[in-house]
């Protein structure tokens, strides 16, 4: 019979590697680099969507200043359209339907006017917020009002 007599600690450790895995490393690489150009080509769509909205709002941005500009005229001279009507009213040169027609004339200038100013606060706001500067505050219109920027 034989007697054990170390007194020590043994350590043991085994290593198993498989010689045939079937090819499914080669298919999990495989996947794994699929997934990879996957998600590459939807950061770079992200990108370009991103790039277009950015300039199309910038452009309309431009667009409606310029058109602001006009209407600012179009306010003044439907004012004084209104005032030169007013006086010829007074004089007796015209009839009531001149100045009611100068009023409504200037009644849609300054219309007009509003929505172009509109239009442009809300450029503003889709501008900032594709820069990043309101997301928390846009998240909170849309949890608390159900306010949704188009």
């Amino acid at each position: 019979m034989l007697n054990n007599t170390g007194a020590g600690l043994a350590i043991g450790a085994t290593l198993s590697v498989p010689l045939y895995t079937g090819g499914n490393i080669r298919r999990q690489v495989e996947t794994a680099q699929l997934a990879a150009q996957q998600a590459s080509l939807r950061t770079e769509a992200q990108r370009l969507t991103f790039e277009t909205d950015l300039d199309n709002q910038l452009t309309f941005y431009q667009i409606q200043q310029q058109i602001l500009t006009l209407e600012e005229e179009n306010v003044g001279i439907a004012r004084e359209n209104l005032n030169v009507s007013t006086e010829r009213f007074r004089v007796g040169t015209t009839n009531g339907l001149e100045i009611q027609t100068a009023q409504n004339t200037l009644e849609q200038a300054l219309v007009r006017r509003n929505l172009v100013l509109f239009n442009l606060k809300s450029t503003e706001i889709r501008l900032r917020l594709l820069a990043g500067e309101l997301v928390i505050s846009y998240w909170l219109l849309v949890i608390r009002y159900g306010v949704i920027l188009a």
